[in-house]
């Protein structure tokens, strides 16, 4: 098992299956060492000791994925989560003698799948296994399954137009200014940053829902909710375009910050307007 980071086992005979999962951790924040196998031989012949392994149960092969699980928790406690497209009794009754995390049915959605991660490194980081790259914040972790600030950060010490977002298996330090929006995503928001050399091709993956990260933000007036899925910067905005909403006669607004359209909700407009300044 790695001293330096924790180390992530995907065992899935579909491949399309396995690169999707990989994408999702990764979108979530989980920036873990990720093994990936197809098959329960392949992944006991590699000899590697995983801290968290994802594990398809009905694997092709003379092994499953509940026998895997058992021969990896031979040589050291294994974090288990099941994938699988059929459950029945039996599979339950053996898998039980794993301590597995929790059982996923395909197709696998993004709260089943960020709650069994949420709770593998929780139990991880209780059980003293913690390994270099494990965010302190994971202590903090709530029962709801939310980091306390852990994905968004305000230090005391600093300007209020600074923050620090989660980036890899650390954090990052951003001004404020150079948010362009903060767009709601799957339960969390995702930060669109204007583009430097620091910040470039990178994406910023909160928990926090807009709410919260409006509270946390209150020291900072050009942040502005738009609608219910964004808030933007004031600063950013190039342009507001008038329009139909729909092809209907319903008006319609929408704002340009940089390259990108984003609608006025109804009832957020009036607010804006004042705060913009537009006669």
């Amino acid at each position: 098992m790695s001293k330096n980071a924790p180390t992530i086992m995907i065992v899935e005979d579909e491949i399309m299956i396995a690169q999707d999962l990989s994408y999702r951790l990764r979108e979530f924040g989980f920036n873990y060492i990720m093994q990936f196998f197809n098959s329960a031989e392949d992944a006991l012949a590699a000899g590697t000791e995983p801290d968290i392994a994802i594990l398809d149960i009905n694997l092709a092969g003379k092994m499953n994925g509940i026998d895997l699980a058992k021969k990896l928790n031979e040589q050291s406690k294994v974090f288990v989560i099941y994938l699988t497209d059929r459950l029945d009794e039996t599979a339950v009754s053996e898998a039980a003698k794993t301590e597995y995390i929790a059982f996923i049915n395909k197709p696998i959605t993004n709260n089943e799948l960020r709650s069994a991660m949420i709770l593998a490194t929780k139990q991880l980081a209780e059980k003293g296994e913690e390994r270099q790259g494990i965010a302190k914040g994971e202590e903090a972790l709530t029962s709801e399954g939310i980091r306390k600030d852990e994905d968004v950060s305000i230090d005391d010490g600093l300007s209020k137009d600074i923050i620090f977002l989660r980036s890899g298996i650390g954090k990052i330090k951003v001004h404020l200014d150079n948010v362009l929006y903060i767009e709601s995503y799957d339960g969390g928001a995702k930060f669109f940053i204007e583009e430097t050399v620091q910040t470039k091709n990178q994406q910023y993956i909160s928990t926090k829902g807009l709410k919260a990260l409006e509270e946390a933000f209150t020291d900072y007036r050009d942040l502005v909710r738009i609608s219910r899925f964004h808030v933007v910067n004031l600063k950013h905005i190039d342009r507001i375009i008038d329009g139909n909403q729909n092809n209907s006669n319903k008006p319609s607004k929408k704002l340009v910050v940089g390259n990108v359209q984003l609608q006025i909700g109804t009832g957020f407009y009036k607010q804006l307007k004042d705060q913009l300044r537009i006669f």
